[in-house]
């Protein structure tokens, strides 16, 4: 899936977000603020706090809208709804997903001083120049923000170093000392190959549906594992040229689905479309999060694989109720 971006700017330079939005169409899904961002009968302060989270970066245009007298001088400078957005989406995504494009000769506030941004220049008859060189500066900046993870505010980048601290880690540790895994049916004990989590990519997300499903259609063993002096993980694994392999996905995600209906849902039935763009970035950022804490922690990478569901939704169907919450019901072994 393509990153998606808010373009903001003033209305006299709408001609360059559009034409910007134009040069960045290959590679990021864009939105100019004229283009239905603002919905009827609600305030575009409330609509900003709220739809900045829908995006992956912020590009906001400073451009030569306005003349103010700055401590007895005159400057020119962006027009102030600019300036506001700019700081709404630097606190939002942080400043490696927040890119300025600026028109030279702009009188930037000193607080943006250090900032690297992107300068462009009127050509002949009032003409941009150079817009395509900045696009393309900033697709390489977005293809290297992505490649990196920053950890950011949204609720799933908590849930992910929670989880990773409180199963992932200490599960690589036990599959480390060699720690076995017990099952409920049979009573056989198998040494552990790997813990492989699932991340769910579907946007109306049932965790415990999915859960029920992958361990019917996978035939999923029900277990623990054994822990000397510690508390047995209850767990599901497959088996594997004889030994098992941990499957797991995150029952914490149910939070995000929680929170992101709360701050998004309009009280109509169904899933509007706010909702599945939140909750498909909630899914992604966690993936990237839990992803980029196993990658830089040695002693966790050999022993978990993770990987994004491309077939969530594939098996929701002659399920009980009873089916549904089965996965996650106390083991009784």
């Amino acid at each position: 899936m393509k990153p998606s971006a808010f373009i903001g700017s003033s209305k006299e330079s709408l001609d360059v977000a559009r034409q910007l939005m134009r040069a960045l169409a290959s590679v990021v899904n864009c939105t100019i603020w004229d283009d239905g961002f603002f919905a009827l009968n609600d305030g575009a302060f409330d609509l900003l706090l709220k739809k900045s989270a829908l995006y992956d970066a912020g590009i906001i245009l400073l451009t030569k809208d306005d003349t103010s007298l700055i401590r007895g001088k005159k400057k020119i400078t962006p027009r102030d709804n600019t300036i506001f957005e700019a700081g709404l989406f630097y606190g939002r995504l942080g400043k490696g997903r927040t890119f300025l494009v600026v028109e030279d000769g702009v009188k930037l506030p000193s607080d943006l001083i250090g900032i690297t941004v992107l300068y462009f220049k009127k050509g002949r008859g009032g003409r941009r120049n150079n817009i395509r060189t900045i696009a393309a500066k900033l697709i390489q900046e977005i293809k290297d923000s992505f490649a990196r993870h920053h950890f950011g505010l949204l609720p799933s980048t908590a849930l992910a170093v929670g989880y990773f601290y409180n199963f992932v880690k200490p599960m690589a540790m036990e599959i480390a000392r060699n720690s076995k895994v017990k099952d409920c049916s049979t009573g056989k004990v198998y040494f552990i190959d790997k813990l492989s989590v699932l991340i769910p990519c579907d946007k109306a997300l049932d965790v415990c549906s999915l859960m029920a499903t992958k361990s019917r259609a996978y035939r999923w063993h029900e277990g623990h594992v054994l822990r000397d002096g510690n508390r047995n993980f209850n767990v599901k694994f497959s088996i594997k040229s004889g030994k098992a392999i941990i499957n797991d996905i995150p029952s914490t995600l149910t939070v995000v689905g929680l929170v992101v209906d709360k701050i998004f849902s309009d009280g109509s039935l169904g899933i509007n479309d706010n909702v599945k763009v939140a909750m498909m970035r909630e899914l992604e950022n966690f993936e990237h999060a839990i992803k980029d804490l196993v990658q830089n922690d040695d002693s966790v990478r050999p022993y978990v694989a993770i990987e994004m569901d491309s077939a969530t939704s594939g098996f929701q169907h002659e399920l009980s109720e009873a089916d549904i919450r089965q996965p996650y019901l106390r083991n009784k072994c």
